[in-house]
């Protein structure tokens, strides 16, 4: 995890069965995870998008392709 000036935190997780790995940056004001997915069709400049066909993850929501867990 890095820290940017007390700013935020981000760093690598892994998402879904098949371990997708991906750099977030982590709001520890929320309770919310979201991230990027390749239903998204604004998100063209995101360099990693978890796919939801083969990542098999449990997800509650989802809002233009962006997802929360």
């Amino acid at each position: 995890l890095e820290n940017f000036d007390e700013m935020f935190y981000a760093g690598p997780l892994k998402l879904g069965v098949d371990d997708q790995e991906m750099t977030f940056n982590f709001d520890t004001g929320s309770d919310l995870f979201w991230f990027p997915t390749t239903e998204c069709t604004f998100c063209t400049e995101t360099p990693h998008q978890f796919n939801t066909t083969s990542g098999g993850a449990e997800i509650d929501d989802e809002r233009d392709g962006i997802y929360y867990m």
